[in-house]
Formats: structure tokens, C-alpha cells, sequence
């Protein structure tokens, strides 16, 4: 009974998440920021990459919550995933995230998440 009750679990899951996944999630448009409504002029980096893609949807999707108000500077970047964006501060140590559809709450990027993103906008972008 418990295997099958286990076995039901996984499915339902890798349904979900099959169902969640859309076709969208196949590339991520990065574009540097001049403002919070103005990119910089042929900026925008497709990445392609399915392993980069889910590289920086782990990073997103596992950010935490900042408790507060928070006021930003202009963001370096703006990561578009097709189904929602985000603005992206990032330095070598750290990285905040916001949606761009809800300009009150900040998150967090893990240490090793920011690595993996510098990486991946290193490769793009010349710095």
C-alpha cells in the first residue's frame, strides 16, 4: 500500500511539473537596464541553452523572500522567461531579484546561484 501510495506521489508530481513547464522555458532573454523601463540599445542575449536555462529558472524559482521596503538602484539586467520577467541586481558576492509585475518584494539569490548566473551573463556579455 505504501509503494503504491509512493508511486502515485511521483506521478502526480512529475505531472506537475511536466504541466507547469511550459514552451516558453526553452530560452531566457537577458537585456542590460539603463532604467526600470528603458534597455540599453541591442543588449538582449538569448540564451538558448537548455542547461543554462535551467540553471537560471532553478536560481529564480528558489530565491527567498526580503522582509521590507526595499529602494533600488536602476537594475543591471532584465531577465525575461517568456511568462514573466524579473529585474536582476548582481555582483560577484550577491543578487537580488524582482518581478516586474510586482515591484514591492525582493528576493534573494543563494551564493551558489549567483555564481552560476555570473557565469552564464560572463559568457554573453563582455565585461
Amino acid at each position: 500500500m505504501k509503494k503504491q501510495r509512493f508511486i502515485c506521489y511521483i506521478i502526480t508530481i512529475m505531472f506537475l511539473v511536466s504541466a507547469c513547464s511550459s514552451e516558453d522555458n526553452d530560452k531566457v532573454k537577458i537585456y542590460e537596464m539603463l532604467s526600470f523601463t528603458e534597455t540599453k540599445v541591442d543588449s538582449m542575449k538569448e540564451i538558448t541553452d537548455l542547461a543554462d536555462v535551467n540553471i537560471l529558472l532553478t536560481a529564480f524559482k528558489s530565491a527567498s523572500e526580503n522582509m521590507g521596503i526595499a529602494d533600488m538602484e536602476v537594475p543591471h539586467y532584465k531577465v525575461d522567461f517568456g511568462n514573466r520577467a524579473y529585474f536582476l541586481w548582481i555582483n560577484e558576492d550577491s543578487g537580488i531579484i524582482m518581478d516586474v509585475e510586482n515591484t514591492h518584494i525582493t528576493y534573494s539569490l543563494s551564493k551558489s546561484s549567483v555564481q552560476n548566473i555570473n557565469k552564464i551573463i560572463n559568457s554573453h556579455y563582455e565585461k
